[in-house]
């Protein structure tokens, strides 16, 4: 069936390659789904693909904050608030403020920071 429709395609090299490589993706895997698509099969199938998927964006997320150490994850909600203009939801203790400043110096986005800590910084600010 795929042969007979991507044999109509005419034209230079290219233009046949752009026609017909949508139609040899597209084309056969319609022609499963509709053969196929209302099986108790295929749907389980597609049950299991969507909770793969949601499981896979939502699992980034929580090994993302496992591998990095909490000053480097306080120092990404700093730098979330100074980027989207409004103040961090829970400021580093005072006593940390010296180590993400130093940790934001060596990333070179310190400036970005000042708006944040200010707050917290001598004299406030």
């Amino acid at each position: 069936m795929t042969d007979l429709v991507c044999g109509l395609a005419e034209g230079s090299p290219l233009t046949v390659l752009l026609i017909r490589l949508p139609l040899c993706v597209v084309l056969p895997n319609l022609l499963f789904f509709m053969a196929y698509g209302r099986t108790k099969e295929w749907k389980r199938v597609l049950e299991r693909l969507r909770r793969i998927e949601w499981g896979r964006l939502h699992r980034g997320r929580n090994v993302m904050r496992q591998q990095m150490e909490e000053e480097q994850w306080d120092l990404c909600r700093l730098l979330d608030a100074a980027l989207h203009g409004r103040p961090a939801e829970m400021l580093p203790p005072a006593e940390k403020i010296r180590s993400h400043s130093e940790l934001a110096d060596r990333h070179r986005v310190l400036p970005l920071l000042y708006d944040v800590l200010a707050p917290k910084l001598p004299g406030g600010g």
